[in-house]
């Protein structure tokens, strides 16, 4: 399991919360990497909607195989 913080944020809200970590006086949270405080710009959007997008895709082929077991496409049913 891979935590991957919180994608779906904007990037201002980043900033919003280390200030406020930061105002509390947490010394667990350092400042955040790679991103201008100043100047926040959202880089990791598209790689956030490729990954959510792919998991879902996966979670749909697992559901789909577990509904409709391999050799059971009801294709040779008779009715007679």
């Amino acid at each position: 399991m891979v935590h991957l913080g919180h994608p779906e944020y904007e990037p201002s809200r980043l900033i919003e919360e280390w200030r406020r970590d930061a105002q509390l006086g947490r010394t667990d949270v350092g400042l955040p990497k790679h991103i201008d405080i100043h100047a926040p710009v959202n880089r990791w959007r598209s790689h956030c909607t490729g990954f959510f997008s792919q998991w879902l895709s996966l979670l749909h082929a697992a559901r789909k195989s577990i509904d409709s077991p391999a050799g059971d496409d009801h294709s040779s049913t008779s009715l007679t």
